[in-house]
């Protein structure tokens, strides 16, 4: 059985199909949607670069549900989730399920996580409108070093995005290039001097969750652009959820970190408790 929507491995999700069910599941846990299993498909993660046993194990395979005309996968750290110089996400997934994808959102270079993309201009629109509508959720877990002022609470900032830099500011008054940025935090547990942090984002500005827990002193591990040090980021994104392009239905993806840091925490049962 899946975990509440959980995205599970590749074995898992073969395993489901055989046995005629692949299940998501409602925003709010209490209706279950089940999807079709001739509508699902699997696909491995892209290898970046040599194919090694230890490749294969971190960030070598890719579980991914498709529904109808579109995709949600998990997008492995380093990889760039548009197009852009080198490989990407789109290629990717071009190359292992065949067709075109267009992308709905992003993530940072620097990000691994949950995302979704579309097969078809229709399908983008749609994803595209429930962005802009708000009713597109995402949220993220992340580790900042230190620790927020309090346990939770909202940011709310004013941001300028520096595009020859690619670093964006928080200022303190509104003019050209400026965006207002807004997020739901709540620190979910410390350790070795570093917090686990649940956020949901209210807005979708380039770095946001980024530059606005390190605005407060509280950079995240590993992004050494805005302070947090050397390493890899130490943010995923860990949930979407979203009405159905198609029929409206709500649905929901979630998959946790693993590895590095966030082996310090026990996230599921920070999250089943928390949230």
């Amino acid at each position: 059985n899946f975990a509440r929507g959980d995205l599970a491995n590749s074995a898992d999700l073969v395993a489901a199909m055989q046995a005629g069910k692949v299940a998501a599941y409602a925003t709010d846990f209490a209706d279950e949607t089940l999807l079709n299993a001739e509508n699902v498909n699997v696909i491995p993660m892209p290898h970046l670069g040599a194919s090694t046993p230890e490749s294969e194990d971190n960030c070598a395979r890719m579980a991914a549900e498709e529904l109808m005309d579109y995709l949600v996968c998990l997008k492995p750290p380093g990889l760039l989730s548009q197009s852009g110089p080198g490989d990407d996400l789109l290629q990717a997934l071009s190359r292992q399920a065949g067709g075109s994808f267009l992308p709905v959102h992003r993530l940072d270079r620097g990000v691994g996580g949950v995302m979704a993309v579309a097969r078809s201009k229709s399908a983008a629109a749609a994803l595209s409108a429930a962005v802009a509508q708000r009713k597109f959720e995402k949220e993220y877990l992340c580790l900042v070093r230190g620790r927020p002022g309090e346990e939770a609470g909202t940011y709310r900032d004013l941001l300028l995005h520096d595009r020859q830099r690619n670093k964006s500011f928080v200022v303190d008054r509104m003019r050209g290039g400026v965006k207002e940025a807004e997020l739901d935090y709540r620190c979910l547990a410390s350790s070795g001097g570093l917090s686990l942090v649940h956020v949901r984002l209210r807005t979708g500005r380039t770095h946001q969750i980024r530059v606005q827990f390190a605005s407060r002193g509280t950079p995240l591990a590993g992004d050494g652009k805005y302070g947090g040090g050397p390493g890899e980021i130490a943010l995923w994104s860990y949930r979407l959820a979203f009405p159905h392009p198609e029929t409206g239905r709500p649905l929901a993806f979630s998959s946790l970190p693993q590895g590095g840091l966030w082996e310090e925490f026990s996230l599921e049962t920070l999250l089943s408790a928390s949230i």
